[in-house]
């Protein structure tokens, strides 16, 4: 006797939230996050960092979840109005450029590292290098970073950890919420048995 089989769409509704389960544990077991967006708003604010080693992400929907992430910042880098039209929705990333560009101004010649580093589960913390390269003194030696501007920096570095961990997070909802589960299974053209489940 040949078993029937059912496309998606023919299901009860029942089977197909089966089958929709089914298809979500494979996506959400093979799922990688496409870095392209971030690593190209991270470069528009003069970050330099390699996105396919330097950012790392917990996304277990406990204490621990977080993103880390590590690079150097060039203030003459720093491209507010292409971010702006790259990322024209994005109030977060606006807002972070915004701040970026407040110390530009300041020291337009500055770089220095910026990091986000976890302690422990729950307790990602983010730091500015001390070594900062800004505008030169009468005498051509570079001025220290001011304090105003390290507290500047470091809250910029906690939002931007902050953003990668909501981006991170927010890809893998879509990805994994029905409506892309169906679209997915009925591109592959599946076929199921009445309960839902593959064959």
């Amino acid at each position: 006797m040949i078993a029937t089989t059912f496309k998606f769409a023919d299901l009860g509704d029942e089977a197909k939230l089966r089958a929709i389960d089914w298809y979500r544990e494979g996506v959400s077991n093979d799922w990688e996050p496409s870095f392209e967006f971030v690593g190209k708003c991270f470069e528009l604010l003069g970050i330099d960092f390699d996105v396919s080693t330097d950012v790392r992400y917990s996304l277990g929907y406990c204490q621990g979840d977080g993103a880390v992430f590590s690079g150097t910042w060039y203030a003459k880098n720093v491209n507010l109005g292409e971010l702006m039209e790259y990322a024209p929705r994005d109030d977060v990333i606006h807002n972070i450029g915004a701040r970026l560009m407040a110390v530009v101004l300041k020291y337009p010649d500055g770089e220095c590292g910026i990091h986000t580093r976890s302690t422990g589960p729950g307790l990602p913390y983010q730091y500015v290098n001390d070594a900062f390269t800004g505008r030169c003194d009468s005498d051509g030696q570079h001025v220290d970073m001011d304090d105003e501007t390290y507290i500047a920096l470091h809250s910029i570095t906690g939002m931007l950890n902050g953003w990668v961990y909501n981006y991170v997070r927010e890809d893998l909802e879509h990805q994994t919420s029905n409506e892309s589960c169906i679209a997915g299974i009925e591109s592959m053209d599946y076929d199921f048995d009445e309960d839902g489940k593959p064959v």
